[in-house]
């Protein structure tokens, strides 16, 4: 369920989607094509990247509203890399290396120690490097990077493999089997 935000940022909220629709309503009078609505729809995703992840997912229904009204039916990934970070259509090395491309310096030397961690001290190493998880529950282990969790990183598994998993909301995912 929803949980609103207070009011003065459900007010601020609101001005950002409104003014998406304004831009967007500007662009009737020539009916834009599918690449301009997204493109609109950009700067707003860029405002919202860092709120809470329920607000996050209650624009995405305003947008997708605002999708069937244009009768688009795909947002060719732009939004599901915008909430979640990576491509459902690129494969695992794809999804790598446009990751690599997205991190700064100090996420990269971050990564080499990732890599460098071997399946059987996962845990002890992930423990070593990055302190006490976050949260545990069943077999998976995450640490979160920063205060918002927007940037997490998982030991856990998949398919029988042990898998490090670091997503960067909006920005990255990268994944690792053992």
């Amino acid at each position: 369920m929803y949980r609103p935000p207070s009011e003065a940022a459900r007010l601020e909220y609101e001005a950002r989607v409104n003014a998406l629709a304004n831009r967007l309503l500007a662009r009737l009078s020539a009916l834009p094509s599918k690449a301009e609505v997204l493109d609109e729809f950009k700067p707003t995703l860029k405002e919202f990247e860092n709120t809470d992840s329920e607000d996050r997912d209650q624009l995405l229904q305003y947008i997708e509203n605002i999708m069937d009204i244009f009768g688009i039916q795909s947002s060719d990934s732009l939004l599901n890399k915008w909430r979640y970070g990576f491509d459902p259509n690129q494969t695992q090395e794809e999804q790598n290396a446009d990751a690599l491309a997205q991190m700064t310096a100090s996420e990269r030397a971050l990564l080499v120690k990732l890599e460098s961690v071997q399946k059987e001290t996962a845990l002890a190493a992930m423990i070593q490097l990055l302190g006490s998880p976050s949260m545990s529950s069943a077999g998976m282990h995450t640490w979160f990077l920063d205060k918002d969790h927007s940037s997490a990183v998982s030991l856990g598994s998949r398919s029988g493999a042990q898998i490090i998993i670091w997503l960067c909301t909006g920005r990255f995912s990268y994944a690792r089997k053992l």
